[in-house]
């Protein structure tokens, strides 16, 4: 059950403040809450919840602000909630209506706060977000020159078919690491072996099982640890153990599989980590009889098997293990274009990206900035098409480059890397370079709050600025 706010979106005067306590409108939340929609955005969040009975959920802003709080902060949700209860802002922010010393929620709601917000109600968020400023911009804009008609009433902009190419257009590729530990198979197959030893013990504990088979835990435990303490690691000593753990396995799985054919099901949980274990006794199967290290859809993590390996070819991690997601720039916001925990392969989204573009703006942007694995023959060809300028070299021999030619080939470099500063950002301040949830779902979460962080911070930087120059602007010419 849900019930939306009579009133209107709270201002600052609004708020409730003990005596001897002034709020600054100039705090950094408090500007980030007026660059927020939060009336718009609470009407698609009040869907989610269409029963008119039951307990009240919390107000949108009460959930989306405490996930960008945490976002903003890396606090853990007990510590988030005592940060909230201490500090007058970001009681404002979430949107109390006085302050009070009371906790807002418990800790534990923010398990459901990271459900009900996915990624791609995040990137429509986002969205509006991103719409909301450029209109408050352009009706400031327009209030400071005096303007008779805003500019989203102007014939010109009202029907912008036929305009030149405008704009810049970034697009790049990366993966947001999860926090999973560097896989091994022979932890792997340490920690499958142990589910199916704990699956076979509950069953035997249930009466599913007449007395308690033979698994010999206590000699492959005795195997593990020889191995795990072995320094060097020869092929055939690696091999040996795998295939030690692989006869266990096999083992366990022969006994579970007895039980089930009898009649006796699983709970759901077990089901889960049955199937698990499974995938990971196939794959490693396979990669033992073929004497290989390679597999379609490789697990890696048993707490979170739906992460994949993602080769990235850099220095300092070659490999990594997170989503990996295509994220496009333009007028300094970020958008995530296209997400996925299998690898893909980002230069068949550049056509889609533009595209989108256009169906923003009304026009094709003028430069496409992109690194090499973009700069494919259909989408050099596509940009040709369109009168885009695609940054890099062209395709053949290489001409003889002129000082013009060389300043707007490093200017458009320059430009490029703008945007993996903003994957650096991401990465060090907004807890995109390390995923600590555990569910698909969460993990995808975070990837779109951060995203929408480094754009919020952006966005009040632009909005306070422009506003000091209009301002500025205005006095002149009153003074003049």
């Amino acid at each position: 059950m849900y019930k939306k706010l009579n009133s209107m979106q709270i201002s600052l005067d609004d708020f409730g403040q003990p005596a001897g306590m002034h709020l600054s409108p100039n705090n950094r939340w408090v500007q980030k809450a007026a660059a927020i929609p939060w009336r718009t955005l609470e009407k698609d969040y009040a869907r989610l919840f269409p029963a008119h009975t039951g307990n009240v959920a919390k107000t949108f802003r009460m959930a989306f602000g405490a996930l960008i709080i945490q976002t903003k902060y890396h606090y853990p949700d007990e510590e988030l909630v005592q940060q909230i209860q201490e500090t007058p802002y970001l009681q404002y922010f979430i949107g109390l209506p006085k302050y009070t010393e009371e906790p807002p929620f418990d800790p534990s709601t923010m398990v459901w706060f990271r459900k009900r917000l996915p990624i791609d109600q995040l990137a429509a968020i986002n969205e509006q977000i991103i719409a909301f400023n450029q209109r408050r911009l352009a009706a400031n804009s327009d209030q400071a020159k005096g303007s008779e008609h805003p500019k989203a009433d102007r014939p010109d902009a009202a029907n912008p078919q036929g305009l030149p190419n405008r704009g810049t257009l970034t697009l790049d590729a990366t993966c947001a690491p999860a926090n999973v530990a560097y896989p091994q198979d022979i932890n792997l197959l340490n920690q499958t072996r142990q589910h199916c030893e704990k699956i076979i013990d509950a069953l035997y504990k249930t009466g599913a099982l007449t007395r308690r088979p033979r698994i010999y835990r206590q000699k492959a435990h005795k195997d593990y640890l020889a191995f795990a303490k072995t320094k060097r690691r020869s092929t055939k000593k690696r091999r040996r153990a795998i295939r030690k753990k692989l006869q266990y396995i096999r083992r366990d799985r022969k006994i579970i599989h007895q039980v089930i054919a009898q009649g006796t099901q699983l709970t759901q949980r077990q089901a889960q980590i049955f199937d698990i274990c499974e995938q990971i006794y196939q794959q490693q199967h396979a990669m033992y009889v073929q004497k290989t290290h390679r597999i379609g859809q490789r697990i890696v993590s048993f707490q979170q098997p739906y992460v994949r390996p993602i080769v990235r070819g850099k220095v300092k991690n070659p490999t990594e293990f997170g989503p990996k997601i295509n994220v496009s720039k333009s007028d300094g916001l970020l958008r995530i274009e296209r997400y996925s925990y299998e690898a893909f392969n980002e230069s068949k989204d550049l056509i889609m990206v533009i595209e989108r573009y256009h169906q923003r703006t009304g026009v094709y942007p003028q430069r496409v900035l992109v690194d090499q694995i973009y700069r494919t023959r259909e989408n050099r060809r596509y940009c040709h098409d369109k009168h885009i300028r695609i940054s890099g070299p062209k395709l053949g021999r290489p001409a003889k480059h002129d000082q013009q030619n060389l300043k707007v080939e490093h200017q458009d470099e320059r430009d490029r890397t703008q945007i993996e500063r903003d994957f650096s950002l991401s990465k060090r301040c907004y807890s995109l370079g390390g995923l600590k949830t555990k569910l698909t779902n969460t993990n995808l979460r975070q990837v779109g709050l951060s995203i929408l962080c480094v754009n919020l911070d952006r966005l009040q930087c632009v909005v306070l600025v422009c506003l000091f120059f209009e301002k500025r602007a205005l006095t002149s010419d009153l003074t003049a």
